[in-house]
């Protein structure tokens, strides 16, 4: 497949209307079941079998409307395809039917905004956030699915959440989206919070306009060289939640610079156009370590210091 190619797509209109009936959920979770007993492919007779329906026929109308756009058909029987798959394990999920529930679970933090060392994580119309006690701060927002919170404590749950986002990230800024696949665009930005402008390192989606972002310090935190950097004082620094960057990141220095982009202008009597660039140092445990990150958020080690005076 090429670059500009286009995959083929069926009308969202018969999409969703291929799942407006119970029957056809239930053929959903049919496969759902199959597959846990390493069954990938069903006949008619099999499907016919396991739901409770009134004819053959009425199973063929169904299967009808789900063929070619959840199903496939071959000499051996029916499968889902890829669009099945994901509508089936939403199904499974409760992505579209349950809402999920989150007792208030406190922790211990250090607020950006106020002296304040006390967070509670609570959920917020299907979000989990981490608010400041002190000045209400919102330190970090997670999205909460519906499975996320089954058979694991509040405690867990935060930390499954944080783990997912941290995944979510690394993908998005590394050009793909993680929630269809599509070709993400990053940037740096500046964000203004609490009276605050600070750059933001951004993925956005091109095709489904999904959008990530962190501080840009969080984003440094992440890179090997700054990861090696922790490990010799004898942090992990993969292992700090976002809820805690403030205790790590509130020492460093953080500039934000205007520089010409390689872009030429978009027409002759137009001036270049300027693009950010920003200066990191990152200081811990008397030492410290100066990046620089481009505006397509590439990370590049200046230098390093032993004194914290920086590179």
């Amino acid at each position: 497949m090429t670059e500009d190619a286009e995959s083929s797509s069926v009308p969202a209109a018969d999409a969703f209307g291929a799942l407006a009936s119970e029957h056809r959920i239930a053929v959903l979770r049919t496969f759902a079941d199959a597959e846990r007993d390493g069954e990938r492919t069903l006949s008619f007779t099999e499907i016919y079998d396991a739901l409770d329906i009134d004819s053959t026929s009425q199973l063929s109308y169904h299967l009808d409307h789900l063929e070619g756009v959840f199903l496939r058909r071959s000499e051996s029987g029916y499968e889902l395809n890829r669009a099945g798959e994901d509508v089936m394990r939403a199904v499974l999920a409760g992505s579209f039917t349950e809402t999920p529930s989150f007792e208030p679970l406190a922790l211990s933090g250090e607020c950006p905004g106020c002296p304040e060392t006390a967070f509670d994580a609570t959920e917020e119309d299907g979000l989990l956030t981490v608010r400041c006690d002190g000045c209400g701060m919102r330190i970090v927002t997670y999205d909460l699915p519906p499975a996320a919170v089954v058979g694991r404590s509040e405690r867990a749950v935060l930390e499954a959440c944080d783990r997912r986002v941290r995944h979510e990230y690394a993908v998005a800024v590394g050009g793909t989206c993680a929630n269809c696949g599509g070709r993400a665009v990053v940037s740096v930005e500046q964000r203004e919070s609490h009276g605050e402008t600070d750059p933001y390192a951004v993925a956005v989606c091109e095709r489904c306009n999904h959008r990530v972002f962190a501080p840009v310090a969080a984003h440094v935190l992440f890179h090997p060289a700054v990861v090696a950097f922790y490990w010799r004082h004898g942090v992990d620094a993969t292992a700090i939640a976002f809820w805690d960057l403030p205790r790590y990141i509130e020492a460093w220095d953080v500039d934000v610079a205007e520089v010409e982009s390689n872009d030429p202008p978009m027409s002759a009597d137009r001036s270049p156009s300027t693009e950010p660039s920003v200066s990191v140092t990152v200081r811990y445990g008397g030492e410290s370590l100066a990046l620089s990150l481009d505006a397509d958020l590439t990370v590049s080690v200046v230098g390093t210091d032993g004194s914290g005076n920086g590179g």
